[in-house]
């Protein structure tokens, strides 16, 4: 130190490059290290956002997929079994439109934070997407039955959540699928978890499902028949028509329109079956206006055979109302190109169309009424219905169900009631069919209640135009 002080003082510097490679070498080394330190977090982070959900932290579809792929490998070595829970929070799609997407955000966090609470390792907690969680349990320690587990589940999503001012409630339906029992890999185990959740849901929601092997095949049975449906709306569906009649003249007057499937290898596939199906995948639209297009064509066949007076009567589902592609308005426009008038038509709804508040579906139901279309209830007294969408909607006709008609007799309730809805709707101006009448004691009984029109069995069937046509005179009923 002496020595390079003298040095200093005389001006004369050196530069030890010994010591300085070292500090270069420090430098560089913990440069390095820093790098390699920064790496790793990056990687860390781009793991962590490739394998988990930004939202709630929980493990996400690919990570789950490979975990569960490991924990099948770990049961299958260990000749044991696991179970897989899918949870679907119920109309958890009114939170996010009527609340907004941070609330609903909300209430997934909290509902990943209870779930948390009840998983205890090894088991696997997950969240597939949306408002999708996934519970996978190997050990299965938690001193109740796998039942009284999902109860617990339920009943603690059940409990209130607190977002800002809101106090929410959620339900969820929860699907179980087991290994190896009910399926031998993961996606079939998904999928086998997701096909018993949808029961849940059928069911009521806000209860679990085990999956059972009918339900794959219901699944498969149900994708067959879709894609049957796609070919067959030109070729195999044939439009039969069951006859109305007319209790004070006597004679029938109108018809309604009813859709029938002749498949060429299953035979007469039952509307019950295809028709929620076509609902559901969109092809009610092309449905309805093929019926539509052959009314057309059947019109002035029938008003030859009875009157020009005859009407028939079309059913329109709500979709058909609320879809922006459906051809609803143009009807006006072909029904004048076949020669016909807009009052030959009668367009049969039920309650779910009134209770649409789209207003391009008041629009377009009222469209049909200003030029002249009737309008009739179907299945009145089954469901909802108000008296002020009654009124307001100008209803022409309402449809008593046949499960009032199936159960009078003298002195009977139903009887009572079915009286009483003839009287509200006579007071209102409005006429009465009285569907699934078998026999004449129905038809008697009915009739001296005052309603208006008899369809049924006992009337007729429905029949193809062909019979419809050639049956000029109709069925008399002793009344």
């Amino acid at each position: 130190m002496t020595a390079a002080s003298r040095k200093l003082q005389r001006g004369i510097f050196e530069r030890d490059r010994a010591n300085e490679g070292v500090i270069e070498l420090v430098q560089l080394k913990r440069q390095f290290e820093q790098m390699a330190e920064t790496r790793l977090e990056a990687e860390r982070q781009i793991w962590i956002q490739a394998n988990n959900d930004s939202l709630t932290a929980l493990p996400n579809r690919y990570l789950l997929n490979y975990q569960l792929s490991e924990a099948i490998d770990r049961a299958k070595q260990g000749g044991t079994h696991l179970n897989l829970l899918l949870l679907d929070l119920d109309n958890f799609k009114d939170i996010n439109d009527t609340l907004g997407h941070e609330t609903g955000d909300k209430v997934l966090c909290e509902v990943a934070g209870r779930l948390k609470g009840v998983v205890k390792p090894p088991d696997l907690l997950a969240r597939l997407g949306d408002d999708e969680f996934t519970l996978v349990l190997t050990g299965h320690d938690y001193a109740v039955s796998l039942d009284d587990f999902c109860h617990q589940i339920l009943k603690l999503l059940a409990e209130p959540i607190h977002v800002h001012e809101h106090r929410l409630f959620v339900t969820t339906s929860i699907g179980i699928a087991t290994y190896p029992a009910d399926a031998g890999c993961v996606e079939e185990l998904l999928k086998s978890a997701d096909q018993a959740m949808f029961t849940a849901k059928r069911d009521g929601r806000n209860r679990h499902r085990y999956f059972d092997p009918a339900m794959r095949e219901a699944i498969l049975h149900k994708r067959e028949l879709i894609a049957d449906l796609r070919d067959a709306i030109e070729t195999e569906l044939i439009v039969y028509y069951q006859p109305i009649f007319d209790c004070q003249l006597q004679r029938i007057t109108k018809a309604e329109a009813l859709v029938r499937w002749l498949h060429p290898e299953k035979g007469l596939i039952s509307p019950a079956e295809f028709i929620p199906l076509a609902e559901e995948c969109g092809l009610i639209i092309a449905i309805g206006q093929r019926v539509f297009d052959q009314v057309c064509q059947d019109l002035p066949a029938l008003k030859c055979a009875y009157d020009d007076g005859f009407q028939v009567s079309i059913n329109v589902s709500p979709i058909q109302f609320a879809h922006e592609e459906t051809q609803l308005t143009q009807w006006v426009h072909l029904l004048n190109a076949h020669n016909l008038s807009c009052n030959d038509i009668i367009v049969e709804i039920t309650e779910g169309v009134m209770l649409d508040p789209n207003c391009e579906t008041i629009k377009k139901l009222m469209v049909f009424r200003d030029h002249g279309m009737h309008v009739a209830l179907d299945d009145f007294g089954t469901g909802y219905s108000s008296l002020a969408y009654i009124y307001q909607y100008d209803i022409d006709y309402f449809k008593i169900d046949q499960c009032f008609i199936s159960t009078l007799k003298v002195g009977s309730d139903t009887l009572a009631l079915c009286e009483a809805m003839v009287l509200m709707a006579h007071k209102l101006g409005i006429q009465v069919i009285a569907e699934g009448v078998e026999t004449t004691e129905q038809a008697e009984l009915i009739s001296e209640i005052g309603c208006d029109f008899i369809q049924g069995y006992l009337i007729s069937k429905p029949q193809p135009l062909s019979v419809l046509v050639s049956d000029r005179k109709g069925v008399a009923c002793s009344s």
